[in-house]
């Protein structure tokens, strides 16, 4: 889907047009979120109380909104 060069940033662009780039973060904040809860419990790592808890601050979106953001 993303291959070609700058694919990733009209795909930014694009969110960015319709006022949808934050819930995008969210999106893939909260996937990334499960798949490595369901990594970590299939490796039989186990997570602190803190990363337990939905929305961590370890894995929060407004630190990364920031950084993307400001690229």
């Amino acid at each position: 889907m993303l291959r070609r060069k700058g694919a990733y940033s009209r795909f930014k662009g694009f969110l960015e047009s319709g006022d949808m780039l934050k819930s995008w973060y969210r999106f893939e904040n909260d996937r990334e979120q499960q798949a490595l809860r369901s990594w970590c419990e299939e490796n039989q790592i186990p997570l602190s109380d803190q990363l337990q808890q939905k929305r961590s601050p370890l894995l929060t979106t407004d630190k990364k909104d920031e950084s993307r953001d400001q690229a």
